[in-house]
């Protein structure tokens, strides 16, 4: 089984601030192993999407949002009609 290893610099809060990597000094690094099989998917969480189902949660979702725009705009317009006259 193949690591990898992951070099970090743990340093207190406040005392280093914007260090460079390069700056940590000895006694803050830390080295964590890794295992790749750990990194790697080994199966797929994300379904298989329709794109024909994808298109219509798309346009749904687009004509609420121009509906309310609509409707807002609309209540705008009758409120500006009531308060000027």
């Amino acid at each position: 089984m193949s690591q990898v290893y992951v070099l970090y610099c743990e340093v207190p809060h406040g005392t280093w601030g914007m260090a460079l990597a390069a700056q940590c000094p000895d006694a803050y690094r830390k080295e964590v192993a890794i295992d790749l099989q750990a990194l790697t998917r080994q199966d797929t969480a994300l379904p298989q999407l329709n794109p024909n189902d994808v298109a219509q949660a798309f346009g749904m979702g687009f004509g609420v949002v121009v509906l309310f725009f609509l409707v807002g705009r609309g209540v705008g317009e009758v409120l500006r009609l009531i308060r000027h006259g």
